[in-house]
């Protein structure tokens, strides 16, 4: 995908993120999808905006959105890559009147997200990474650009954690490094923020011992992985979207350095 392509879906994700802030100004209507996890007309509306307009840019890529119809599993074993999209990722951060949500779109390629954005609504600020040339880097509201990756020190171990998705398996989990390292800092964000802050140097890493789907971290896994980190299975191998009959992922443990080893931060005991 050329650096023209890029920027078009640049753009949308902007322009679908400015429909989820006049949907909220406007006032809006909650409702449960059938997995009770909550839809409003602003998901709906920066779905549509997405998919129309990367059917326009791309029409031979086929997309899948968590807010669309999810093709069958023999159908999704003959693409060799596709778009996945969240419209709106950290619906409940959006409904309760926070900021941490964000208009995720990944390109899925032989099973890795090889291309990633995560566009900010309520800051402007859009994450890109892309696997392919190798760069990944922040664009502020003013156009401004940053490069990500640039390593960071601190002398404890900064650990994300979700702002509305603890388990006693994560509670765990942090106890167990605590242990190895010392004192932690936990650092909480929403939605694929949390993979944009390792990448932003924000943090070392962040550890997911619950549910999510594809939708949820395709993209912002893509931004890390451009920038030098690493995202890893529960066995410690790389975590991909190879096509399964399911959405949902497997635990995961990302990390700002690829350099390291899951077993540095005690996910081969997981």
């Amino acid at each position: 995908m050329n650096r023209q392509q890029v920027e078009a879906l640049c753009e949308l994700a902007e322009a679908a993120g400015r429909a989820t802030l006049e949907v909220r100004e406007q006032g809006f209507r909650i409702t449960d999808k059938a997995d009770r996890s909550p839809v409003t007309e602003a998901d709906l509306r920066a779905h549509r905006i997405l998919v129309e307009g990367i059917a326009r840019l791309t029409p031979d890529i086929p997309i899948i959105s968590e807010e669309g119809e999810l093709a069958d599993l023999r159908e999704r074993c003959e693409w060799q890559r596709w778009y996945l999209l969240d419209p709106l990722d950290g619906t409940r951060e959006y409904t309760a009147g926070g900021s941490d949500f964000t208009v995720n779109i990944a390109l899925i390629e032989a099973g890795r997200s090889v291309l990633g954005i995560v566009h900010v609504p309520t800051s402007g600020e859009t994450y890109v990474g892309d696997l392919h040339d190798g760069y990944a880097y922040l664009r502020t509201a003013d156009g401004a650009q940053r490069r990500l990756g640039d390593s960071t020190t601190s002398e404890t171990l900064r650990v994300v954690a979700s702002k509305s998705h603890r388990t006693p398996e994560l509670e765990a989990y942090i106890e167990r490094i605590e242990a190895k390292f010392g004192s932690i800092d936990a650092l909480a964000f929403g939605s694929s923020l949390k993979f944009c802050a390792l990448a932003a140097g924000q943090a070392d890493i962040y550890p997911r011992l619950g549910p999510t789907s594809q939708w949820d971290t395709a993209a912002g896994q893509a931004v890390l992985e451009a920038s030098g980190g690493a995202v890893w299975a529960p066995d410690g191998t790389r975590f991909s979207y190879q096509p399964r009959e399911t959405f949902l992922n497997t635990s995961f443990l990302a990390c700002a350095d690829a350099s390291k080893q899951a077993s540095d931060y005690c996910w081969s005991e997981f």
